[in-house]
């Protein structure tokens, strides 16, 4: 059970994952599910002069550092059924 994925989606069922990306177009954060914490994160408040997640069509566009993330990760395959997720 993962006390950050619960508040974050209330209802849902934790499926054991270790990671979970928040996106806003104010905000990105990165959490470690295994240990509850924000491991990185990105606040357009922060910067000067603000600048939003862009957004292409319904998709935000952002990246996060290989060494926030404490695995070697895996990328999806691009398959139109990932692709829908």
């Amino acid at each position: 059970m993962s006390r950050t994925f619960t508040d974050a989606f209330p209802g849902k069922t934790y499926n054991g994952d270790k990671y979970m990306i928040l996106v806003t177009a104010e905000q990105v954060s990165v959490y470690n599910l295994f240990t509850n914490d924000l491991i990185a994160s990105y606040a357009a408040a922060f910067t000067s002069p603000a600048e939003r997640v862009p957004r292409i069509g319904d998709r935000y566009r952002f990246s996060v550092r290989k060494e926030v993330f404490d695995d070697l990760l895996m990328p999806a395959a691009a398959t139109p059924e990932n692709d829908r997720k």
